[in-house]
């Protein structure tokens, strides 16, 4: 199934055996987030379109931020619950879409691999 750019991190982050804990991005960021992992998010922003956003005030999101990160250290502190890193199961399928702006010219290139560092690093030119 097709994942999003918070499992494509989170994942990353879990070849390493390295959790999330925090989020904070857009509305739209959040829900990813929340539907993958079990981490606390922060919604800065409300995306209105790809490019646009109605930005959530700066004290607010700060105090946001604080507030989760708290809950973050309180959690692990009490240990009533871990982070579990994120694993992904083979077969994966990497497809980047990349489009021009001005021009409107999308570029498409497809990755295939069992093994999902090999595929990153074959999607970033280093194997």
């Amino acid at each position: 199934h097709e994942i999003g750019e918070i499992a494509i991190d989170a994942a990353i982050a879990g070849l390493w055996g390295v959790p999330v804990a925090l989020v904070s991005g857009d509305d739209r960021t959040a829900e990813e987030a929340r539907a993958l992992l079990p981490c606390h998010t922060v919604v800065v922003k409300e995306a209105t379109s790809e490019e646009g956003a109605i930005l959530r005030p700066r004290a607010e999101v700060l105090q946001a931020i604080e507030e989760q990160s708290r809950r973050v250290v309180e959690r692990l502190s009490k240990k009533r619950a871990s982070f579990p890193p994120l694993e992904l199961s083979p077969p994966f399928h990497l497809r980047v879409e990349k489009t021009q702006h001005s021009t409107g010219q999308t570029n498409v290139q497809e990755f295939h691999h069992h093994d999902l560092r090999a595929l990153f690093q074959q999607a970033l030119g280093e194997g």
